[in-house]
């Protein structure tokens, strides 16, 4: 065998599952589809309301601009507002309302992919294991002459 037809030789390897890895699950893909879901939807949840504080910050930012330009004394006014004054507090209010809108939004998102989780947690606990054929997984390797190529299949 030459070195260049060694180099290019497919190998394959067949992964099986044991009957501790695969649980009691069975075949069901259900389970799966809400703990993926639902941790979809928690990370979104969380990133929406962490995005929420950049809102706060702008709405303190506006909120000090106005301050400054009628003179507040504990957020009241001490002269009359000018249109660059008004245009401050437009803003700061803006932002205040989208960075509530982004915590409600946020904690609904997160409250359900908990939900979720869970509704796929039970469905992992209560599935039946069914009596077909084990779960394949197969990967296979082939090194090519400018890099490498692999591919994975899961076979149900």
């Amino acid at each position: 065998m030459t070195p260049w037809h060694a180099a290019t030789t497919r190998r394959i390897a067949t992964l099986r599952p044991t009957e501790a890895s695969t649980g009691s699950s069975g075949d069901s893909l259900l389970p799966w589809v809400f703990v993926a879901g639902g941790a979809a939807l928690f990370v979104g949840g969380v990133v929406l309301f962490a995005a929420s504080t950049g809102d706060a910050g702008t709405r303190d930012e506006m909120q000090a601009n106005w301050c400054v330009l009628t003179k507040c004394n504990q957020n009241r006014a001490t002269i009359p507002e000018t249109p660059e004054a008004a245009a401050f507090r437009a803003r700061s209010e803006d932002a205040a309302s989208s960075g509530n809108t982004k915590q409600a939004v946020g904690l609904a998102l997160g409250g359900l992919g908990l939900a979720a989780g869970v509704v796929g947690a039970y469905f992992f606990m209560t599935s039946k294991k069914t009596e077909s054929s084990t779960p394949t997984a197969r990967a296979s390797f082939s090194p090519l002459p400018g890099g490498g190529y692999a591919s994975a299949s899961l076979s149900f």
